[in-house]
């Protein structure tokens, strides 16, 4: 299944997959045409906004100062992750806090053992980068603590951007990254899907009846 804001780079995704891609190769197919094709948000045909704002564009000798004929590096991280029987594929929004985004979701499943839906929901401890001066952000909900921030200035981290739980109305909670994931078991032959509710995602599939069943 691929779902973008567009029939055509819908299909581009989805062509990708008919071809022997996997969903690394349709999320990037799919991105690159809604790069012309959506008249809404990516229409102009480039890359602008916030996806410009961690590039240098002063010191040309900078690995991140774009050339004229460069290719366009991008923090975009479509990701699959193998474990046993389980292949997990996930994503997110969120301009430079895409990588430690799609990280953290990585290490709760690999390293603290949650399900997919607890991984994705867990606050999150990110680095923001494009920020001057860089800084930490962390989300201050169970199991994290006023006194993990504490320890975080402690250690020298002076510069952070705190989020409390429940936020503020105003507040930004979509600043930390949009995770998408989905995964499947071989051995179940059970699919399993989790949107972030910091961006209001939400999961959706087909139904499949049982052999036998009235669809």
């Amino acid at each position: 299944m691929v779902s973008t804001a567009s029939v055509e780079a819908t299909e581009a995704g989805v062509w990708a997959l008919e071809h022997g891609g996997n969903a690394v190769d349709a999320a990037v197919a799919a991105a690159f045409a809604l790069g012309v094709s959506d008249p809404g948000g990516s229409g102009l045909g480039f890359v602008y906004n916030s996806c410009l704002e961690f590039l240098d564009f002063e010191n040309p000798r900078s690995p991140i100062y774009l050339h004229p004929g460069d290719t366009f590096p991008t923090n975009m991280a479509p990701t699959i992750l193998r474990k046993d029987d389980t292949v997990v594929a996930l994503g997110s929004a969120g301009s430079d806090r895409i990588a430690p985004s799609v990280c953290e979701v990585i290490t709760n499943i690999v390293d603290r053992r949650l399900s997919l839906r607890e991984a994705v929901v867990a606050p999150r401890v990110i680095w923001n980068s494009v920020h001057n001066p860089g800084r930490v952000c962390i989300e201050v909900a169970q199991p994290i603590v006023e006194a993990d921030v504490e320890g975080l200035r402690r250690m020298g981290f002076e510069t952070m951007y705190v989020l409390r739980y429940p936020p503020d109305p105003v507040a930004d909670a979509a600043f930390f990254g949009g995770v998408n994931a989905v995964a499947y078991a071989a051995s179940t032959g059970v699919f399993t899907g989790v949107g972030d509710p910091r961006r209001d995602g939400f999961a959706a599939g087909p139904f499949v009846a049982a052999p036998g069943e009235n669809r």
